[in-house]
């Protein structure tokens, strides 16, 4: 007789990857917003462009949003100079204790802060700089949605490239010149298979008209906060893999 090799149970390694995609702000429905400097372009970190800066020149500038905020499972920057700045953050609640910080980020890189859910009466951000260069473009926090599984095998991270055309310079004597950059950003891709019908029909399509046209954030491990990207994104049609699952696959195209 034949080895028989009998599967009792299957889990995915690393399961608690619990991968999310953040797209609803509710910074917009704060009723009063505080800034400690530069009250007048606080407005910058919650109109969807990070063209616009919040500017507060200060060393430790601080940024207050008030009201009744449910269900808050994640907090989210973009278009920060973090380290032109040599800025650190740390988030807190109503009651001055921290929800999340995090340090060590290089300029314009997005990050996406996983917490624990919770209604929130204050979400204020308290930033530490050696100097008084900081610039905030965007600022999110809300419920993020997660998603059903790990991304599958053929995950693209944006972080580890970027579509950046570098136009190389010669001299006559075919001596090296200066090269010209020119910056596009970076492309993540993604795949989720075995996606139940009741995701696809309760969660992934209210997202599809939710966040037609709007910039996103995504992260692909809860635990790897500073491994998000940010940017503008598509799917492709989803398929029926097998007879009983669907998938999903995403592009995200913007800075990671």
């Amino acid at each position: 007789m034949s080895n028989v090799f009998v599967v009792t149970a299957t889990a995915e390694v690393g399961a608690d990857k619990d991968p999310r995609i953040a797209y609803a702000n509710l910074a917009s429905t704060a009723v009063t917003v505080t800034a400690s400097h530069d009250t007048a372009n606080a407005i910058n970190t919650y109109d969807g462009l990070t063209t616009l800066k919040w500017s507060p020149a200060n060393a430790a500038p601080t940024l207050q949003f008030d009201g009744s905020f449910v269900d808050v499972d994640y907090i989210a920057l973009a278009g920060v100079n973090w380290t032109t700045a040599g800025c650190s953050l740390t988030v807190k609640d109503s009651g001055g204790s921290t929800l999340t910080s995090i340090s060590g980020l290089k300029d314009n890189q997005p990050v996406l802060l996983i917490i624990t859910k919770a209604t929130q009466a204050t979400i204020k951000f308290e930033f530490s700089c050696s100097n008084t260069l900081l610039e905030v473009g965007e600022v999110y926090f809300g419920e993020s949605m997660l998603l059903p599984r790990n991304v599958s095998v053929g995950y693209q991270p944006g972080r580890w490239t970027n579509n950046d055309i570098v136009t190389m310079q010669r001299t006559e004597a075919n001596q090296f010149g200066p090269s010209v950059v020119r910056a596009r950003g970076t492309t993540e891709k993604f795949k989720i298979n075995f996606v139940t019908e009741s995701f696809m029909e309760d969660t992934f399509k209210p997202f599809i008209s939710a966040a037609q046209g709007l910039p996103i954030f995504f992260l692909w491990n809860k635990n790897n906060n500073d491994q998000a990207v940010f940017g503008q994104w598509e799917a492709s049609p989803p398929t029926y893999e097998s007879s009983l699952f669907s998938s999903i696959n995403m592009t995200i195209r913007g800075v990671a």
